[in-house]
């Protein structure tokens, strides 16, 4: 998961605000289908 993560977060970084949005919602579906850890654990890759 943290290599996916890192791969969405390098090509948002490179394309514009909705991308950025995009990526945004993604790890928000992931906070809330996974633990507390996991949810931590992507609050820190922001």
């Amino acid at each position: 998961m943290y290599i996916i993560i890192k791969i969405i977060k390098c090509m948002s970084d490179k394309y514009n605000y909705i991308e950025k949005i995009v990526y945004f919602l993604f790890v928000y579906i992931i906070t809330r289908e996974n633990t507390t850890n996991n949810t931590n654990f992507i609050k820190r890759a922001f």
